[in-house]
């Protein structure tokens, strides 16, 4: 359960309001309230950050005096930071079709609410429970493509022709390969943009405008996506050429791409295939979240990788395979994650800006290792140098296994530059 209401800062005025599951508006006396409560410790030399009801959450955060985004959800005892960080990519999606100036200024707040209908869609791609987590993280989801080389020739190649320096190319919204102009994004913004393309509505191409919340706030691009395999979307960030129907019309496509449309759809074929196949996972293991505090890079899956333990036939991880079962294990997962970040492990990527008074951990003395026991499964974290790594088990794992599956886990996926 959740809600978010952004409003004006000076004069309270509900610019939107989005819910996460089946409930009632929020009736404005209400928003209203929460508003007025913020307001009135500002005027009396106080900061009102957040509060804690019997069962609920509320934070607040104002954005360049000029518009105040509110959250409350349940109450699930982690840290503020990451409602904190998810209220920063709301605003970044706000900048991202609207560009900063037209937030700050608030010229017309009328018009402004209408073109924020415009977003609505990415603003609920945040607040789901999508397999993507970046967001969350802080760090760009990205995936173990086996065949990296052949990909990335043939996104240079194209890239060039498109006298551009940023492209990159996702496989179900996780990034697959990127040039380095794309990889030097700050993450906010890499991570808001596949977000983006995950979130609209599948079609062959797209040509659209945006602004780069963090490094162009104010100066519109063109984002052009082509569908090169269902789920697999080439992305180009350019200025006014080449023309989206050049493009499309001249088999440009076709010219760049071809070498490597087997490779990739036999890379699609394999669901459930989410490592190199000389990574060979524990039997217990059905999920993890892999961090790289250097890279801000982030491997996740939620399906047991059954086709990555010695001994299993490629056909039980295909009949194993459930997106409900993937949600589940993601959902597990994510609270755990944000249970242990913040409190006992330190934020990789802070996403927002830091209240100087904000409590920061002391990186020298932190837990390394923790872990959780259910009747149902077993969850392990281990923080080892750059590295943050967050693992589902099974319930039959004993818990003195748990480290050392941990540590052989990290130290395959980190020696074979997975991630």
């Amino acid at each position: 359960m959740a809600y978010v209401i952004a409003l004006t800062s000076g004069g309270g005025v509900p610019l939107f309001t989005r819910t996460v599951g089946d409930f009632e508006a929020l009736p404005f006396p209400t928003i209203g309230s929460l508003n007025g409560v913020h307001m009135f410790t500002e005027t009396n030399g106080a900061k009102l950050i957040s509060t804690r009801t019997q069962n609920a959450k509320i934070v607040w955060q104002v954005f360049n005096d000029s518009i105040t985004i509110i959250i409350i959800t349940v109450d699930d005892g982690t840290s503020d930071v990451h409602l904190k960080t998810l209220l920063q990519f709301i605003y970044n999606a706000m900048i991202l079709f609207l560009g900063e100036n037209e937030l700050k200024s608030l010229r017309n707040v009328e018009r402004l609410k209408k073109e924020l209908k415009s977003i609505y869609f990415l603003i609920d791609k945040l607040l789901e429970e999508s397999l993507l987590i970046g967001h969350i993280t802080g760090c760009l989801d990205t995936t173990a493509f086996t065949d990296l080389d052949v990909l990335q020739d043939c996104l240079e190649s194209f890239i060039g022709w498109c006298n551009t320096e940023f492209g990159c190319v996702l496989i179900n919204g996780k990034l697959a390969t990127s040039t380095s102009r794309w990889w030097n994004l700050p993450s906010t913004d890499s991570i808001l943009l596949s977000l983006l393309v995950s979130a609209m509505v599948p079609s062959v191409s797209k040509d659209i405008a945006i602004y780069l919340p963090t490094t162009f706030p104010d100066v519109p691009h063109r984002l052009m996506t082509f569908q090169i395999l269902d789920g697999v979307e080439v992305c180009v960030l350019c200025g006014s050429t080449p023309s989206h129907n050049e493009v499309m019309h001249n088999q440009i496509l076709d010219t760049y791409w071809r070498s490597c449309i087997d490779i990739l759809k036999n890379d699609m074929r394999n669901i459930s295939k989410v490592l190199p196949s000389s990574i060979s996972l524990d039997y217990g293991i059905m999920g993890f979240i892999l961090l790289n505090q250097n890279s801000r890079k982030c491997l996740a899956t939620f399906v047991r990788a059954i086709s990555n333990i010695t001994g299993l036939e490629e056909s039980a991880a295909v009949a194993g395979y459930s997106t409900t079962t993937e949600i589940q294990y993601r959902n597990i997962l994510v609270s755990f994650y944000k249970s242990v970040v913040d409190t006992l492990f330190p934020v990789v990527n802070k996403c927002y800006v830091a209240d100087a008074d904000e409590n920061t951990l002391d990186e020298d003395n932190t837990p390394v290792e923790t872990y959780m026991c259910t009747d149902d499964y077993k969850l392990h974290a281990l923080h080892k140098g750059n590295y943050q790594l967050f693992i589902l088990f099974s319930k039959d794992v004993p818990i003195y296994a748990l480290s050392q599956i941990s540590a052989k886990t990290l130290e395959q996926l980190s020696q074979d530059g997975i991630i």
